[in-house]
């Protein structure tokens, strides 16, 4: 049985670990497998149309649900359904009746910001989930003089100061940075900080550096930046930023939780030959939430075939989540899903 302490309106904690509202998706789930020793069954609830219901994760063994936002993916309820699967603090758990003659038991607690349950929505970012990374408030594209895409503005979020003295009215620091195509590793890691790993495509694996090496100079390489939810691929001639890819992180695609959301914001113009009228041939908005069925009569020919993605691992030559398609457009990919969600957003340097 878990020994666990309520923070109302804020977190719910173990002896060396804590849930805070506001905390994303992964980090909460990192969290639960770092206690697999206490925390033995876990099971994510999702739905096939993912914007249209929250996700949720079920500690089924100890009655306590984890409800996130289906949209920013951070923790909006922390609902402990079933009270004698824990032990809670003796403030929460108990309390004297009216009469004074008997004592109330609690069968459910839950955790929110607000006043009602049912409008409860998820907390500014905390402070207390950073842990020294940057994280992405939004994403957009920038442009030069004729319009063509050169690099990604990045709205940063970093640890803020207390304004107050207390933690529930810290805010993170927002600071925009600009990468672009050409750039060096050492000019991007000036701007967005050091990556979360560097993969080298020819060989095929993850490596953890901090600050990076020297790449391998026979293979191209990514710098992966989990916590803005981008990539950014180099040559492994020139050194030079020529790819960036922009995840969602959608469940039910292959790479779900590895990175976080990346709330991007692209304006794509709309080519005169596929639009249906005049009043079509402006800019696309696409976003982390646009389905492609959407938008896809204005940048494909109904002729137009996608190119099929099936992702796998050396170690596990399966995908159970199935195969993506991908659709090009000038110097845009965008990879589809079979609910017609984007799940990545490839730019690249012409």
């Amino acid at each position: 049985m878990l020994d666990l302490e309520v923070i109302p309106e804020r977190a719910l904690g173990g002896a060396q670990w804590e849930l805070v509202l506001g905390m994303p998706l992964i980090q909460a789930l990192e969290i639960l497998k770092r206690q697999s020793d206490v925390i033995r069954k876990v099971h994510i609830t999702y739905s096939e149309q993912p914007l249209d219901v929250d996700l949720v994760v079920d500690l089924v063994e100890d009655g306590i649900r984890l409800i996130f936002d289906p949209k920013c993916q951070r923790l909006r309820v922390i609902d402990v359904y079933d009270t004698t699967k824990a032990e809670l603090n003796p403030e929460i758990s108990s309390f004297p009746a009216a009469d004074d003659h008997r004592e109330l038991i609690l069968s459910r607690v839950c955790i929110f910001s607000g006043s009602d349950l049912s409008e409860a929505r998820a907390p500014v970012f905390p402070l207390e989930c950073f842990h020294g990374n940057s994280h992405a408030e939004k994403v957009g594209v920038a442009r030069d003089e004729k319009g063509d895409i050169v690099g990604l503005k990045v709205d940063l979020m970093m640890d803020g100061k207390l304004r107050s003295g207390r933690l529930g009215d810290a805010r993170p620091k927002i600071k925009e940075r600009i990468v672009r195509f050409g750039d060096s590793p050492q000019a991007i890691s000036l701007e967005l900080g050091a990556p979360s790993k560097l993969f080298f495509k020819q060989e095929d694996k993850m490596r953890i550096h901090s600050p990076p090496p020297h790449p391998n100079k026979s293979s191209d390489y990514f710098f992966n930046y989990l916590t803005l939810g981008l990539d950014i691929l180099f040559d492994a001639t020139t050194h030079k930023a020529k790819k960036f890819i922009l995840h969602t992180n959608y469940p039910g695609h292959y790479d779900f939780n590895i990175y976080h959301r990346c709330l991007f914001l692209v304006a794509v113009p709309v080519d005169k030959t596929y639009a249906k009228d005049d009043s079509s041939a402006k800019d696309l908005m696409i976003d982390s939430f646009t389905k492609w069925n959407d938008v896809q009569e204005f940048l494909t020919k109904p002729t137009d075939k996608p190119v099929v993605l099936n992702r796998s691992s050396h170690t596990n030559s399966s995908n159970p989540f199935g195969a993506t398609h991908c659709y090009g457009y000038q110097n845009i990919i965008f990879e589809v899903m079979r609910n017609s969600h984007i799940a990545t957003v490839t730019i690249f340097s012409r």
